[in-house]
């Protein structure tokens, strides 16, 4: 089978919302023996993984996408959607802020050179290019990005990127729609696809749900000396830098009164000033952004994941799990992933319980290794990379018997 696979940027294992890609080319090169040609855009200076071995590697340069982390690229951002292509009228709009001619015509030079059974769309913003292709599309991460945008328009404290997170909401509630382009699309969770369907009820959606590299994932160094907790996970946006912050503030301390000694290990790329501040707290190391996380991962004693939305799987989670570790987050969680709360995770809603919970597998070595390891046979079992693929590799076939 031809795949021409497009992803709106090179899949990485240090990008999460890649990791579905990456595997995918993966196993379905290596054990399927598809030819695969990957098309992304590249950010200048970024190091990616070499996937020659698996695929073809197509690219498209693009500049580096500002953020919001002053007030320039703010106000650039923010003039940008208020010009006449970033008006408020649906998803055409939201569709031209991403649209790409360069990358427009590296399909199309690809497809006349030698075209393809069907393509894979690794984000809906790169739906657009496969538009009138007369090539069935399977959309590998279906997600209600209206719902997205209202959360963190909510979250958001600063009042001129609260402006242009509510202009992104205007622009992506007709998004949903866009979905139709491909014949079939997968969710991670029946949630999930249920929040995709209330925008675009007649949808042909998969469940497929995230997975992990147990393979690479797994306890590689033992517990440090002293009792630790880490929390995970990239840290900037909103809704994980409220998250985090939230933790601190109102679970931490309950934690310290309880456990002086107690260390806390705040590991991923992307750290705000102010998540940087906590650093100033002796008992706290903020890592920023770490080549290898699975050190971190095994010498923490318990994982936190302290999570303010309910969209997708929480790839932290499944990380912290596959390396055998107890985990402790809300019911948010379970939206996601098919655990059974006490047996493979522990569940806390409140700071006073979550706090409560987080003391109890410090002072509880055999309990904290029931849990790692009735999690690590979970992630065995359901969300190993190959057995998902598997599942993906026979949903790409019947999608090209049926064209």
């Amino acid at each position: 089978m031809k795949i021409l696979l497009l992803c709106y940027e090179r899949p990485s294992p240090s990008v999460a919302g890649s990791l579905r890609a990456l595997n995918s080319i993966k196993y379905l090169s290596r054990k399927y023996r598809h030819d695969i040609t990957l098309i992304s855009f590249k950010l200048p200076g970024e190091d990616y993984t070499n996937l020659s071995d698996y695929c073809h590697v197509e690219s498209v340069d693009i500049p580096e996408w500002p953020g919001m982390k002053s007030s320039k690229t703010i106000l650039s951002t923010l003039g940008r959607l208020l010009t006449p292509r970033g008006n408020l009228s649906g998803y055409s709009s939201f569709l031209r802020y991403h649209y790409s001619p360069k990358m427009e015509e590296k399909v199309k030079a690809l497809l006349d050179k030698g075209g393809a059974d069907v393509f894979v769309v690794n984000h809906p913003y790169m739906l657009p290019y496969v538009l009138n292709k007369g090539v069935p599309t399977v959309l590998l991460e279906a997600f209600a990005i209206s719902e997205i945008a209202w959360m963190e328009f909510q979250l958001e404290r600063n009042w001129l990127k609260k402006i242009i997170r509510l202009l992104y909401y205007y622009q992506t509630r007709g998004y949903a729609g866009m979905y139709r382009v491909a014949g079939v699309s997968v969710a991670v969770s029946a949630h999930q696809r249920d929040m995709v369907r209330s925008h675009c009820p007649d949808l042909n959606i998969a469940v497929i749900p995230h997975g992990i590299d147990t393979d690479y994932l797994k306890p590689v160094e033992p517990e440090t000396a002293f009792p630790s907790l880490i929390i995970t996970g990239s840290m900037s946006g909103p809704r994980n830098k409220r998250g985090v912050l939230s933790f601190y503030h109102e679970i931490y301390p309950l934690i310290k009164a309880r456990v002086p000694e107690l260390k806390l290990f705040i590991v991923g790329r992307g750290p705000e000033k102010e998540i940087m501040r906590l650093a100033n707290d002796e008992t706290v190391v903020v890592t920023g952004y770490v080549e290898d996380l699975r050190p971190y991962l095994s010498r923490a004693w318990v994982v936190a994941a302290p999570l303010q939305e309910d969209h997708g799987v929480k790839i932290r989670v499944l990380q912290a799990m596959a390396v055998g570790k107890a985990v402790v987050s809300n019911s948010m969680v379970t939206t996601g992933i098919d655990i059974t709360p006490g047996k493979d995770i522990i569940i806390a809603d409140s700071p006073a319980e979550f706090a409560e919970r987080v003391i109890e597998l410090v002072n509880d070595k055999q309990l904290r290794e029931k849990i790692g390891t009735n999690a690590r046979r979970l992630m065995e079992n359901e969300h190993s990379w190959e057995k998902l693929t598997d599942r993906l590799n026979e949903l790409l076939e019947k999608t090209v018997k049926a064209k």
